[in-house]
Formats: C-alpha cells, sequence, structure tokens
C-alpha cells in the first residue's frame, strides 16, 4: 500500500465516488536532457527513448504507482479550538 496526497476537495470527491482516477506528472531525472529537435536521449546509452508526446517515456522510468496499486489517502488536517486556534490555521494545507 502507498501513500497518495489529495486535498481536502479531493478527499471528499473520492468519498463520494466523483473520483475515480487521479494523475501525477513524471517527473524527469536529471539524465535525461531535450535535444533541440525535441526528442530526449539518455545520457548512459545515447539511445532516443523518447519522442514529444512521452509515448514512450513511462517504460523507462520508475513510475511511483501503475494500476491495480492499492492506495492510502493523505490529506492534510487540523486538532484545536477553531475560534481561538484560527491564527494557527494560516497558510496551511
Amino acid at each position: 500500500m502507498k501513500p497518495i496526497l489529495f486535498n481536502t476537495q479531493m478527499v471528499k470527491a473520492i468519498l463520494d465516488n466523483k473520483k475515480i482516477y487521479t494523475r501525477r506528472i513524471i517527473k524527469l531525472p536529471k539524465y535525461i536532457e531535450k535535444q533541440k529537435n525535441g526528442l530526449y536521449t539518455l545520457n548512459a546509452e545515447g539511445s532516443v527513448y523518447v519522442d514529444k508526446e512521452f509515448k514512450d517515456v513511462v517504460e523507462y522510468i520508475k513510475q511511483p504507482y501503475k494500476i491495480g496499486d492499492i492506495l492510502y489517502v493523505k490529506e492534510t488536517w487540523f486538532k484545536g479550538d477553531l475560534l481561538n486556534d484560527a491564527e494557527k490555521l494560516k497558510n496551511k494545507a
């Protein structure tokens, strides 16, 4: 089981069965460089693996999640007196 972070609005959508899919951007490793022609090359082997649309990049980069993974949702929360501790809530979440 792996954690995945959502804000409160997304958690509510999940609980209401309004959100059943999610997408996460894959951060490219530093060793992948963009060529002038829009293609991407892996420096280690010098071979072109990825086109402009990233159709093949997922085969060579470790994905944090895959189809069928069981995830648990993490969200931000606050425990306290909302009226007296309102100052602590600023810039949270």
